[in-house]
């Protein structure tokens, strides 16, 4: 297993997560995302960065057992269920920087934009990228349980993170128009947000993160990479016993994945 050691910008994200100092934004996301936030009919956006193919993490948040606490229920209360647990997601992911492509009752898929991480042609492992991945999607899960505690929410969401490259474009013409987001990434993050919780797991969160063989030929290895990271010290999550999987999912080929739930008992 390749060793990675801790970086500044890694103790950055601990720093932040123990409220010692705040992470500073990458400049490519901050761009993306203000083209996003200036932009009420696509044009900013298409016009920026529309049909540009571009390096992205991208994560599906949906509610655990929201099925069960919706099932019967009238509109309104269902609406009451799922409401503000959609907006705490928006609010930890703005707070960020990163994009909110589309909401479905209880799921969000968000998308963090980051570039200068794509040359794999001099590392057989991309440390640089690994250590992105790593930092951006802790720093994200971290606040959004910050934030659920916060609120006495009694919430507890299950997640899938997968990186690649992915094309932002628009959709529709006269009478309906957004943009949205392709690529090999997302059909992976979605199939690993759906991997299935063991049912011992009542009231912690679920966390998965991968990447396809499709969007990275050494992708086995950058999850041994990314698990050896969270074990140097990026694992304050207290992820109960990480394991990592690799198998072949349905409409993405050949995938890794690290699994794990997040302990709540401790606290972040």
């Amino acid at each position: 297993m390749t060793m990675i050691p801790l970086t500044k910008e890694s103790k950055q994200l601990l720093d932040h997560i123990f409220g010692i100092n705040e992470l500073p934004l990458k400049k490519g996301k901050k761009m993306l995302t203000e083209a996003v936030n200036l932009d009420n009919e696509s044009t900013t956006i298409i016009s920026t960065f529309g049909k540009k193919e571009f390096s992205a993490i991208t994560g599906f948040i949906d509610m655990r057992g929201f099925s069960t606490k919706a099932k019967g229920k009238p509109p309104i209360e269902v609406l009451e269920i799922a409401k503000p647990f959609v907006d705490v997601i928006i609010e930890v992911a703005k707070n960020r920087h990163w994009i909110i492509d589309k909401t479905i009752g209880d799921e969000v898929m968000v998308i963090c934009p980051f570039s200068n991480y794509d040359d794999i042609s001099n590392l057989h492992v991309n440390l640089p990228r690994v250590q992105n991945y790593i930092e951006e999607t802790f720093y994200f899960v971290s606040e959004l349980i910050k934030a659920i505690n916060n609120r006495n929410y009694d919430y507890a969401f299950s997640c899938g993170f997968a990186t690649g490259k992915i094309i932002l474009d628009q959709v529709g013409a006269t009478g309906f128009c957004e943009w949205t987001c392709y690529g090999n990434s997302i059909n992976t993050a979605k199939r690993l947000a759906c991997i299935d919780t063991p049912p011992e797991i009542k009231n912690n969160h679920w966390f998965v993160m991968g990447s396809s063989e499709y969007d990275n030929p050494y992708f086995s290895e950058e999850i041994n990479v990314a698990v050896n990271c969270l074990n140097n010290g990026l694992g304050k999550l207290e992820l109960l016993s990480p394991i990592i999987e690799f198998e072949e999912l349905k409409g993405v080929g050949k995938v890794s994945y690290v699994k794990s739930c997040v302990n709540l008992s401790k606290g972040i």
